[in-house]
C-alpha cells in the first residue's frame, strides 16, 4: 500500500470538518501547538513525524492500526 501525505493532510481536514473542530481544539487535544496543526493542514510540512501525526489522529478519534511489512 502506497501512502501519500497529501492524502492524510486532507483527511485530517475532512475530519475536523465532520467534528467541526478548530486548529486550536484539535491541538488542545493532541497536546501540540496550533502552529504544528496548522503546518500539517497547510502542507508546509513534507516529512512529518509520525508521532505527531498519531497524535492528531487520536485528537480526531480515528482508530489506528499501524502493520509492519515484513518482505
Amino acid at each position: 500500500m502506497n501512502f501519500r501525505i497529501e492524502q492524510l493532510r486532507d483527511t485530517i481536514l475532512l475530519r475536523m470538518g465532520e467534528l467541526d473542530l478548530t486548529t486550536e481544539q484539535v491541538a488542545e487535544k493532541a497536546n501540540i501547538s496550533p502552529n504544528t496543526v496548522m503546518n500539517l493542514t497547510s502542507g508546509r510540512v513534507t516529512n512529518p513525524k509520525l508521532d505527531v501525526y498519531l497524535k492528531v489522529m487520536d485528537a480526531l478519534e480515528f482508530d489506528v492500526i499501524l502493520k509492519a511489512r515484513i518482505d
